[in-house]
């Protein structure tokens, strides 16, 4: 059986400069929708982006920076499209 997810696509925007914040590059992440029941029932005043925020570890954030060829210590801030 399969498990389903639900998927958000993030933009990257590097922060710091002239404003508005640079887009540096954006991805994809699936979340089992099991997952994402569970922790809104657990924590209901919390909206589906930060739901996604809370689920994706910060590895997987490390391992888009690497992908995306952004240093570890870039202030970036993620955007929900």
């Amino acid at each position: 059986m399969s498990n389903p997810h639900l998927y958000r696509r993030f933009n990257l925007l590097r922060l710091g400069g002239i404003p508005p914040a640079k887009p540096v590059g954006g991805f994809v992440v699936g979340v089992p929708t099991k997952d994402v029941r569970t922790f809104q029932t657990e924590n209901p005043t919390v909206a589906i982006d930060g739901v996604f925020l809370k689920l994706v570890s910060a590895e997987e954030f490390d391992e888009v920076r690497r992908r995306l060829q952004i240093p570890l210590g870039t202030d970036l801030k993620y955007r929900f499209c």
